[in-house]
């Protein structure tokens, strides 16, 4: 038996994403309609040369499937698991962590309105290490490709007041 997966509009050419591929990679299940059981499990992973929005995937299952039941294929049910997964492994490379800024006043040498709010710290390789480590955090995220990381920075503290 053979199922043919393929994006929404493969075979529409009228539409401009018919010609979009599937993701390199996925997961996708079979599913008994009613019952809600899982009957096989497979990943397509599709060589970037070739790629296209059509996969024709074999399924062994000769005793799994039977005459006048309904089946239903999920592809990419396990982004939720994905993401959330994502979310504790920054979490826990986060702990205990924050990117520091120079103010114009923490310049000793150079223009400050350069150096004003570098993350490139001048005078403290600590924090400069850290900041380094923080913001290349999106290094950390490549065994989940199909999550982009958007760094949002929040202004928690200050030690020196900027001057009008």
């Amino acid at each position: 038996m053979t199922a043919l997966l393929r994006t929404e509009f493969a075979g529409d050419a009228q539409h401009w994403a018919e010609a979009l591929p599937l993701p390199q990679a996925f997961s996708f299940r079979v599913v008994h309609k009613r019952l809600g059981a899982v009957v096989h499990e497979a990943e397509v992973r599709q060589p970037a040369a070739a790629r296209s929005n059509t996969e024709a995937v074999e399924l062994p299952m000769g005793r799994n499937l039977f005459v006048g039941e309904e089946y239903t294929i999920e592809a990419a049910y396990q982004a939720e698991e994905l993401a959330r997964r994502a979310r504790l492994h920054v979490a826990r490379l986060m702990e205990g962590k924050m990117v520091h800024f120079n103010s114009a006043a923490d310049v000793s040498d150079g223009d400050p309105m350069t150096q004003a709010w570098s993350v490139d710290i001048k005078g403290d390789p600590t924090k400069l290490a850290m900041n380094r480590e923080v913001l290349t955090l999106t290094l950390t995220l490549t065994p989940t490709p199909a999550l982009t990381l958007t760094l949002t920075l929040t202004l928690t503290r200050c030690s020196t007041a900027s001057r009008a």
